[in-house]
């Protein structure tokens, strides 16, 4: 064998080792984004391929098989991180958004687009958080506010109807609140939480971390487990979470809105 068929030889060896060390894994999600067991009732799927040097990429896809979004991947500790460019897509094809996530966190300038494919929003973000000048837009291309944010916090800005004319400013966004707000929540919780006896009897302890959406009228829907404890802490969570009162519901550009709300409840034995 000669000089150029030993190298032939080490080059697809090495195309195969690299090819076999990929590993990919496909996961279904239905509308309310819970991870589902089959593909004839999810909404979308997302295939996820990773390597051994800690970089892969997820893709995913409608259930009609259209692209829903893409992005770069970092993977530690089996964690995989959103990393890189990323861009999300309508039913119809057309793109929803674009931009960076550094280590999972909104990085740069990202873009928003409207169905029709006009553009919606532009906003730098750092760490996560809007930071920077925002601009929004009506459906017709005309400007709708000129924000400016540090660290996710209003600096305040100017609002404009669709003719173009000032009028009051009013925020961008608006969380979703507790009545009373965080402290009346820790009562809430405090009051009406009890520690499960076969968690206290097995002396367990660990933190839920719940999932829900405040809908548009303030009330609580689609309760998702997103850390458990078990031993019926999980359980526990979820009975006092219905018993809740409406919340003050969350708001985007002056309009109601469903926000998804991710709230910790940690178990401790005196």
């Amino acid at each position: 064998m000669n000089l150029k068929a030993l190298l032939f030889v080490a080059i697809s060896l090495l195309s195969f080792q690299n090819i076999a060390k990929a590993q990919s894994d496909t996961t279904y999600y239905d509308h309310h984004y819970n991870e589902i067991s089959r593909f004839r009732y999810c909404y979308y799927y997302r295939i996820t391929t990773a390597t051994s040097e800690g970089r892969g990429e997820v893709k995913e896809f409608y259930k009609d098989h259209q692209v829903k979004f893409t992005c770069g991947l970092v993977i530690r500790d089996s964690e995989k991180i959103n990393d890189g460019d990323a861009v999300s897509y309508y039913e119809n094809g057309r793109k929803k958004n674009e931009g960076v996530y550094l280590m999972g966190q909104m990085t740069g300038d990202w873009k928003f687009y409207y169905e029709t494919g006009t553009l919606r929003e532009e906003g730098h973000y750092a760490n996560d958080s809007l930071n920077g000048r925002l601009h929004t837009y009506y459906k017709n291309g005309k400007l709708k506010r000129e924000e400016d944010f540090e660290h996710g916090v209003s600096l305040g800005g100017k609002c404009f109807d669709e003719s173009g004319k000032q009028i009051p400013f009013f925020p961008y966004r608006v969380w979703p609140e507790f009545p009373g707000g965080l402290p009346a929540l820790y009562q809430f919780l405090g009051q009406n939480i009890r520690y499960p006896e076969k968690a206290r009897s097995k002396n367990i302890e660990g933190k839920v971390i719940v999932r829900f959406v405040v809908t548009r009228d303030g009330s609580l829907d689609d309760f998702h487990i997103l850390q458990h404890v078990r031993y019926g802490c999980d359980e526990e969570v979820i009975r006092v979470m219905k018993l809740m009162p409406k919340w003050k519901p969350g708001e985007q550009e002056g309009e109601k809105v469903d926000v998804f709300y991710k709230l910790p409840v940690s178990f401790r034995l005196e």
